[in-house]
């Protein structure tokens, strides 16, 4: 697993890779979640502080520039599969079943049923320290010298109620940062695939059958 960007990934035929891209906004917004407790930000950015902030540091736009190259590259490489956050929740048991015969494995039913339930959010949560990322918060807080309650740690998987200590946007503040992202798109994705938005992509790539 890794965040790093298209082009700082080591190219080759030595490895298969799967890529999963989110909505730039609903991913700003999910880290607006758990990205303070990780890192031992207080008081916590409100969701549109962390759209500023990941709109301003580059990480949107390069984000996006991962997406059009891999768009570009699965095309004449067997090697790459990209997987999009949201298809995957409407067809949870299609996705592993494209992600085992990407990497040539062949699931019993029974592996299938259970490797189902257990990447349930249900399930997930029962796990919920494997998603805290504990060892990246212990390394942030002792880089600044700040006590670690790792109890207090929201993890990546997580109960809804765990949101309801961050402001949400309003309904223009999230139209606002979606005007953002699309600019940001038009720019980068657009120039180099011609996909005028997030959901042509998506829709673009069940068409083709890339993801299910």
């Amino acid at each position: 697993k890794s965040h790093l960007t298209w082009d700082k990934r080591p190219q080759g035929s030595s490895y298969k890779q799967i890529w999963v891209f989110r909505n730039c906004v609903d991913m700003m917004v999910s880290t607006s979640h758990f990205l303070p407790s990780l890192w031992g930000i207080d008081p916590p950015l409100h969701e549109n502080e962390m759209c500023s902030f990941l709109l301003g540091a580059g990480d949107v736009e390069s984000a996006l520039q991962s997406l059009a190259s891999v768009w570009e590259a699965r095309k004449n490489r067997k090697d790459i599969l990209l997987l999009f956050y949201e298809n995957i929740g409407r067809d949870h048991s299609g996705t592993i079943k494209s992600i085992a015969n990407f990497m040539n494995i062949k699931l019993s039913e029974p592996e299938m049923d259970r490797i189902t339930e257990q990447t349930t959010k249900i399930e997930m949560l029962k796990n919920h320290n494997a998603f805290a990322c504990g060892i990246q918060a212990k390394n942030a807080y002792k880089a600044r010298g700040l006590f670690l309650d790792e109890t207090q740690l929201i993890g990546k998987v997580r109960k809804e109620e765990s949101w309801s200590s961050t402001c949400k946007m309003t309904h223009q503040e999230r139209l606002d940062v979606a005007a953002a992202v699309q600019r940001s798109w038009n720019h980068t994705v657009r120039r180099l695939t011609g996909m005028k938005d997030y959901e042509s992509m998506q829709l673009a790539s069940m068409q083709q059958s890339i993801v299910i």
